[in-house]
């Protein structure tokens, strides 16, 4: 996982200082020469630090270490150069110090994916809520086990969820700003069966009714507080059996002819199961829209 943290650094057209110190930060790294040692792999590395402290000894340490005569290396000193470094590689010479071969490198196959399992609407779940929490698609990526085609199906959808309902289930890479994200729901007394939805294909009945919930843009706008989505007549079967069997606490009701999903009353700083329906409808969207376009 850090390797790929720091390859996915290199990728980056416009990588800052900053933003390679935010990876030696997040990988537990206090010095750069733990990334170059550890996980670069480069042989001139492992002598870094020891030629830097060599390089500031004092004339009266260099020769009493070495056991060379002062004066033929002071002279030789004094015509290549009196800064450290250079002392220390006239010294080496002097030494007759052999310059090693770099060792043959040995490429290990990258490590296995943790999906072992077909896609599922969960993957798009693991993948929304590892992108909120980490704001990285590498990271994301492998937390959710999924591949980064996968990822990029995945946001071309999330990027016309936007457009369409006015927010997504994370930071789209062409919007900046946080309130068009849609936050991620806590788990609540009765919404279990409800995220349970995500574990499997959904049914082609949620996947009309996800359709139609994202056909419905800002409905609180329209219709006032409490109101999740709009109903259509022919959806309503299946709301209805979705509040029976997961016990959601909504009602339906008639207003002006249009059938409208509510949230039942509870109490004030209460959380109601609207933001968790609204959650699993975006996700189970993008699903298909990403198996739409994968297809």
């Amino acid at each position: 996982r850090i390797s790929e943290r720091f390859r996915a650094l290199a990728c980056k057209e416009d990588a800052s200082a900053r933003a390679v110190y935010g990876t030696m930060v997040m990988s537990g790294h206090a010095w750069i020469q733990v990334t170059i040692e550890r996980y670069l792999n480069d042989p001139a590395s492992l002598l870094f630090v020891d030629l830097r402290t060599g390089a500031q000894a004092s004339r009266a340490m260099l020769l009493a270490t070495s056991g060379l005569r002062h004066g033929p290396l002071d002279v030789a000193w004094s015509r290549a150069g009196h800064d450290g470094p250079t002392r220390m590689a006239v010294l080496l010479d002097r030494l007759d110090a052999e310059i090693l071969e770099a060792p043959p490198e040995h490429r290990t196959s990258p490590p296995a994916l943790r999906r072992f399992k077909p896609l599922r609407p969960s993957h798009v779940d693991a993948y929304a809520r590892a992108m909120q929490r980490h704001r990285s698609r590498a990271e994301a990526v492998m937390d959710a086990g999924i591949t980064i085609q996968q990822a990029n199906q995945f946001d071309k959808a999330a990027s016309e969820l936007l457009v369409r309902r006015g927010y997504a289930p994370w930071r789209v890479p062409e919007h900046h700003g946080s309130r068009h994200i849609l936050p991620v729901p806590r788990n609540i007394e009765g919404s279990e069966k409800l995220f349970g939805l995500l574990d499997r294909d959904p049914s082609d009945a949620v996947s009309n009714l996800s359709e139609s919930w994202v056909c419905y843009a800002h409905p609180e706008r329209l219709h006032g507080e409490g109101v999740v989505m709009q109903v259509e007549a022919h959806h309503l079967p299946v709301v209805l059996e979705l509040i029976a069997e997961s016990g959601l606490k909504m009602q339906v009701a008639t207003v002006d002819g249009r059938h409208l999903l509510m949230e039942g009353k509870r109490a004030k700083h209460q959380k109601g199961h609207g933001s968790a329906l609204r959650w699993v409808l975006s996700i189970i969207w993008i699903y298909n829209q990403a198996q739409v376009r994968a297809g």
